[in-house]
């Protein structure tokens, strides 16, 4: 690593935890590049959108600005199955139900990303225009 300008920093890095799934995160997508962050896909991520996401007891909360439509990536890392999910978007309930995971959705997520820690059973899209 001679010559890179962040060498010295590797060392310190090693002390870095790897947390692919947060139980809260902020999203500022800066181009229409990366669609999927964590658990949540933005199918046309642009500059000036903003998500703010929990999850918490079988509940997801959103706070997003000039997001349109948004893919949510749930597993048993997040929620429990045996209950009903709730998703709020803006203070708003948009979903309270029983969700079933999916074998083909895990299959779907494994090959789309090639990280079995970002794999999710089930994909629910959400509409928000």
């Amino acid at each position: 690593h001679v010559g890179l300008p962040d060498r010295d920093r590797i060392a310190h890095m090693y002390s870095a935890i790897r947390n692919p799934v947060p139980m809260s995160f902020v999203w500022e997508p800066t181009d229409s590049v990366i669609r999927r962050f964590a658990w949540l896909e933005i199918p046309m991520p642009a500059k000036k959108q903003l998500v703010e996401a929990s999850c918490e007891k079988n509940e997801v909360r959103l706070k997003i600005t000039k997001v349109e439509s948004l893919n949510l990536y749930l597993d048993e890392r997040l929620v429990d199955f045996g209950k009903p999910v709730v998703v709020r978007v803006n203070g708003s309930q948009v979903v309270n139900r029983m969700l079933t995971p999916s074998l083909l959705t895990l299959c779907r997520t494994l090959e789309e990303r090639g990280d079995h820690k970002l794999a999710f059973s089930v994909k629910g899209p959400l509409h928000l225009k």
